[in-house]
């Protein structure tokens, strides 16, 4: 039986980067910064000191240190099946050289290498309404995304207590130590098929403003409003308990969660919140938030323009009746989109604030 060192040691000599994850089911990394493992490789004495016992799981690092490793995720088991079919029907012969992992749930985890990648964040090819298991309501939810450069992934070797559903990975075909590197338009292709499956109505595009200086930049309430807040003033209100402190990153569980951790803060040496649960609301599973984000989607719903108004009548923003607030434009459809000033905006997530048309 291979033991979690040496497959971790295979993962290494495959050109990834690993990082050791907690077995506590929160697909958290259990250290304190694994940002040093985005730009070099473990050494053999680090990966001896994380896996030596096999408690914790093993990630791979997306993004140029492990070859420009790129990740599609297809989440939504009842999507498995079909979007195989579509890749085959679009691009024949591929699937024959690619990595296939079954996920616990069980979705399908397919990473490859590809130039094209290069700086490339997490991008979330597909969405829809599913129920939420909780309250039984319809939520927007990612069915396929990528993890690019910034993310990672739990995966094959990793043990059951490191995942949420108590499950393992399973390989169904190929070698993680040898992901295939594949053509700009292969990774289309696979893009492509992954953007049919689809469901929702595209959002408004929003413009964005210009760069703003830097004196003005610190001037915003959304600005003031971070520098002065803590998470625990941000996320205790709402019912966030933190869990645990590790250095300067803190798990937070969110309410009526029993078990587990579903973000952390101050992830990857940013002062950010990073989600790790689908089930973090309104927070989405692998997306980063700065502080006044936030404080919009805890408070308003995600409409910064209202978030915005209301720090600035709270006094934060030293000239904050000047502030730009945004502006409303008016559509040819006659819906309005409000183009958003550059606060904080979550991290690879696009918000638009609507009024009077649906997103």
């Amino acid at each position: 039986m291979t033991t979690v060192l040496a497959r971790a040691r295979s993962y290494v000599g495959g050109g990834l980067s690993v990082i050791p994850i907690a077995d506590d089911g929160s697909k958290a990394p259990a250290i304190g910064s694994w940002s040093p493992y985005q730009d070099r490789q473990p050494t053999d004495a680090e990966l001896a000191r994380w896996f030596r016992t096999g408690r914790y799981g093993i990630a791979a690092v997306c993004g140029p240190v492990s070859g420009h490793l790129e990740l599609l995720d297809v989440d939504d088991p009842a999507l498995v099946r079909p979007f195989l079919s579509k890749v085959e029907e679009t691009c024949l012969g591929l699937l024959r050289r690619l990595v296939l992992i079954q996920t616990p749930r069980p979705g399908l985890h397919i990473p490859y290498r590809c130039e094209a990648a290069a700086g490339v964040g997490n991008l979330k090819l597909a969405r829809g309404l599913r129920l939420h298991p909780e309250t039984a309501e319809p939520k927007k939810k990612t069915l396929i995304e990528t993890r690019g450069r910034g993310g990672y992934f739990l995966t094959v070797g990793s043990p059951a207590a490191c995942h949420p559903m108590g499950r393992t990975y399973r390989l169904l075909r190929g070698d993680l130590a040898a992901v295939p590197t594949i053509s700009a338009a292969e990774r289309e292709a696979l893009h492509l098929a992954a953007r049919a499956f689809h469901e929702l109505a595209e959002m408004a595009p929003v413009e964005h403003p210009k760069t703003q200086t830097s004196e003005r930049r610190g001037d915003r309430p959304g600005d003031h409003y971070a520098g002065r807040m803590t998470w625990r003033q941000i996320l205790e209100p709402h019912g966030w308990r933190l869990v645990r402190t590790r250095g300067e990153t803190g798990d937070w569980r969110r309410r009526g969660k029993g078990l587990g951790i579903s973000a952390t803060t101050h992830h990857s040496d940013a002062d950010t919140l990073y989600a790790f649960s689908s089930n973090a609301d309104p927070f989405e599973d692998g997306e980063s938030y700065g502080k006044f984000a936030a404080y919009c989607l805890l408070n308003h719903a995600g409409d910064y323009h209202a978030a915005a108004k209301a720090l600035a009548a709270q006094g934060y923003g030293a000239r904050a009746l000047e502030l730009d607030l945004g502006e409303e434009i008016v559509k040819p459809d006659g819906s309005r989109v409000v183009r958003l000033p550059s606060y904080e905006r979550p991290c690879g997530v696009l918000l638009a604030s609507l009024r009077g048309g649906a997103a």
